[in-house]
């Protein structure tokens, strides 16, 4: 994960600090994190960029285990 891949998704998606519903009706936080519940807290910028950096970490790690990559 590069900071240029970091700043892109951060341009691309919306930041909001409270749950909301995505397009699909999916409750989520942060730049696009899911979240178990439209009840769940707010959360700090911090926290988002955070989230965003954890999810692009997995995805990563997702995509080069389904490609038999060991990361």
């Amino acid at each position: 994960m590069t900071p240029e891949l970091l700043a892109f998704v951060e341009r691309a998606e919306e930041l909001r600090l409270y749950p909301y519903l995505d397009q699909v009706g999916l409750p989520t936080i942060g730049f696009g994190h899911r979240v178990p519940s439209i009840e769940h807290p707010a959360i700090s910028e911090a926290a988002a960029h955070q989230l965003l950096a954890n999810d692009l970490a997995s995805d990563r790690l997702g995509v080069a285990r389904d490609r038999g990559i060991t990361p």
